[in-house]
């Protein structure tokens, strides 16, 4: 079970009754393609222009799934055990398969989906056409996130845990990235990291490794650098952090420190400097992307996507998805 995931789904309900009501609220993720950002609603999903923050009508999936990640001309959206592909053009479902087993992440790109089991420890690659599974491989225990990159799948693994107070995840050992071969899965290269992964991003010729989740998790950022495949950096973070973006000068990170009242974290990647700041108005944050110019994080807490300055950290913009 996704047990962090559950801790901040008990504070919407505490803390954002109004989100409750309709079972979770809204803008649990963001994603950037096809030049719109992409957020889940409860029907389905959003898409927001961000240049204006106008949004379009929801596309109805029939799914409530809270993950997604989009290309040019598709979003995906991933509830535990079904995967269902939305055409970006026509705004409608074109494929909806079953996968057998939960999933509660995924990434796009090298012409597939990728999609990691925290409950079978096995890494799916799913034809981006159909929707029809390529191959299915083991990995490293309790899979949390994979992203892409410089030809690589890139896969992080929280290792053994266990149950703590309440039911909470505590990490026994470090956390692993493996880097996969696209094609066969076979494993290029293992990379020992920070305990408590939550996320991966890839950017600036780098893997980035954001570790949160989890009692004693080690509230960093480590940069994996693609040439060695090696640990080459490990960055401060605040606590329970959960989303990072990379762009071409700055990581960004969204953490919820104090568990209610979100931050901000800009990581200059020449000098590791980090600055944070608080989000206001801001109640969870769960992810962070980069789109025309803004950072964009999703807040489900208060069913918004937040527009933060890049320069001044100043919120700038927000976009709010209606609570019934």
């Amino acid at each position: 079970m996704r047990f962090v995931a559950a801790i901040c789904v008990a504070l919407v309900l505490v803390l954002a009754p109004g989100a409750a009501a309709d079972g979770g609220g809204r803008a649990e993720t963001v994603a950037f393609g096809a030049g719109q950002l992409w957020t889940t609603v409860r029907e389905g999903l959003a898409s927001v222009d961000p240049a204006s923050g106008r949004t379009a009508p929801t596309i109805r999936t029939g799914s409530y799934g809270t993950v997604i990640a989009a290309t040019d001309r598709t979003v995906w959206q991933l509830q535990p055990h079904t995967l269902l592909a939305v055409d970006i053009a026509t705004r409608r479902v074109r494929v909806r398969s079953g996968l057998g087993q939960a999933a509660y992440a995924l990434a796009t790109g090298i012409g597939a989906v990728w999609v990691p089991s925290f409950d079978s420890d096995t890494l799916s690659k799913i034809d981006a056409r159909s929707g029809a599974r390529r191959w299915r491989v083991r990995v490293a225990h309790s899979p949390e996130a994979v992203t892409t990159g410089d030809g690589s799948v890139w896969l992080v693994s929280t290792g053994r845990w266990h149950k703590g107070r309440g039911g909470v995840m505590v990490p026994d050992e470090q956390g692993v990235v493996l880097r996969l071969d696209p094609a066969t899965g076979a494993v290029r290269a293992r990379i020992m990291i920070d305990r408590g992964p939550t996320a991966i991003a890839f950017g600036a010729g780098a893997a980035w490794v954001l570790n949160g989740r989890g009692i004693g998790a080690d509230d960093s950022l480590d940069r994996v650098d693609t040439r060695t495949n090696r640990l080459a950096a490990s960055i401060r973070v605040p606590h329970w952090s959960t989303g990072v973006a990379v762009g071409r000068r700055y990581a960004w990170v969204v953490s919820e420190p104090k568990s209610a009242g979100g931050t901000i974290t800009r990581i200059d990647l020449r000098t590791r400097r980090a600055v944070t700041r608080p989000i206001p108005h801001s109640w969870i944050p769960q992810a962070v992307a980069l789109a025309a110019g803004g950072v964009w994080v999703a807040d489900p807490g208060v069913a918004q996507l937040i527009r933060i300055d890049p320069h001044s950290l100043r919120v700038t913009k927000r976009v709010s998805f209606p609570v019934y």
